[in-house]
C-alpha cells in the first residue's frame, strides 16, 4: 500500500476481525476501537490517532508525518451522537505512545509493505518500506497479547506497543494486579527474554522472544510473532537487508528486517537492531 493508506487500513482490518470503532466524537476522542475478545468475554479498548500531540491536521493520510499514536483504556462509555464520551483513565491530550512509522518525513504517495496477523484479541504488524535504505522499520501490537504471564486476567490487558517511538515509553498497559492508584494507563518496557547471543561458529544465530515486563507485576507477556536479534558485527546493515530469511530446525521459515536504533533520551525503542517474523 502507501503511506496514505496506512491508518484506514488499520481500522478496517481491525474492524473486519471483530473489533468495533464505538467512539461518539471521534474528532475529539479519536477512535476507540473496542472488542470482546477471542473468548468473548472481554473488555479490550484500544484509544488510536494518525497524528502526534494535538494536531488534527498533520495526519498520517494527508502530509508526511509519521506518527500513529495510541492509548491502552480500562473501559469507555460512548456519549450522546456528538458528545465526548467518558473513559478510564480520562481522554487527556498527552495521553499517548507516539509510534512512529519511519525515522523521518515521510511523502504520502511512498510504498510500503504491512506483514501482520489479526484476531478479536489483538493485531500484530510490521511496517517495512520498499525502499529500504537504512533503519526504517518498526513493529506495533495493539490489545491483547497472546502469550499472558500478567497475573490480574480477569480485567482488561489490553496493551499498546511500538518499536519506535517519540514519548515516555514504547509499552503501555491498560492495568496490573498489584497496584490501583494509577489514574493512567501503566509504562513498561520491552525485553528480550533470552541472552542475546551472536552467530556461532556454525554460522548459526539465536533469536529471542520479546518480553513486556513492568514495575508491579514483573512479566507481563510476550510480543506475539516478533523475536529480536542482537548486533552482530558480520550482520551489519550492508548485509542484512529486509526480505533475508532464516531458517529454523523445524523448517519454518522467518523473514528479518532491521528497526531503527536507539538515538537519544527521547526516543524509546527496541533493545535489539534486528527482528524477524515468521512468514511461513
Amino acid at each position: 500500500m502507501k503511506k496514505k493508506e496506512l491508518y484506514g487500513w488499520l481500522l478496517n482490518t481491525m474492524i473486519s476481525a471483530g473489533w468495533e470503532n464505538i467512539s461518539s466524537r471521534p474528532s475529539v476522542d479519536n477512535d476507540i476501537l473496542y472488542s470482546k475478545g477471542e473468548s468473548g468475554e472481554e473488555d479490550l479498548y484500544i484509544r488510536l490517532k494518525e497524528y502526534y500531540s494535538t494536531s488534527t491536521t498533520s495526519t498520517l493520510s494527508t502530509t508526511t508525518d509519521i506518527y500513529l499514536s495510541s492509548y491502552p483504556l480500562r473501559s469507555y462509555k460512548p456519549g450522546g451522537v456528538g458528545v465526548s464520551g467518558i473513559a478510564d483513565p480520562p481522554l487527556a491530550t498527552g495521553r499517548f505512545q507516539w509510534g512512529r512509522i519511519a525515522r523521518a518525513a515521510t511523502h504520502l504517495e511512498t510504498p510500503l509493505t504491512v506483514y501482520y496477523h489479526c484476531n478479536k484479541d489483538r493485531i500484530v504488524f510490521i511496517v517495512e518500506w520498499t525502499g529500504y535504505t537504512e533503519f526504517d522499520s518498526n513493529f506495533f501490537l495493539f490489545g491483547k497479547p497472546s502469550n499472558l504471564i500478567v497475573k490480574k486476567s480477569d480485567t482488561s490487558v489490553s496493551v499498546t506497543v511500538s518499536g519506535y517511538g517519540y514519548t515516555s515509553s514504547s509499552v503501555y498497559i491498560s492495568d496490573v494486579a498489584d497496584d490501583d492508584s494509577d489514574n493512567s494507563a501503566y509504562v513498561a518496557s520491552l525485553t528480550q527474554l533470552d541472552i542475546p547471543r551472536s552467530i556461532n561458529s556454525s554460522n548459526r544465530i539465536s533469536m529471542s522472544e520479546v518480553g513486556i515486563t513492568q514495575t508491579f507485576d514483573g512479566f507481563h507477556s510476550i510480543v506475539d510473532g516478533i523475536y529480536g536479534i542482537n548486533k552482530d558485527s558480520r550482520m551489519e546493515n550492508t548485509r542484512v537487508l529486509n526480505g533475508d530469511e532464516l531458517l529454523d530446525d523445524k523448517g519454518n521459515v522467518y523473514r528479518m528486517t532491521s528497526v531503527v536504533p536507539y538515538q537519544n533520551s527521547n526516543y524509546f525503542n527496541t533493545p535489539f537492531p534486528l527482528i524477524a517474523f515468521r512468514i511461513q
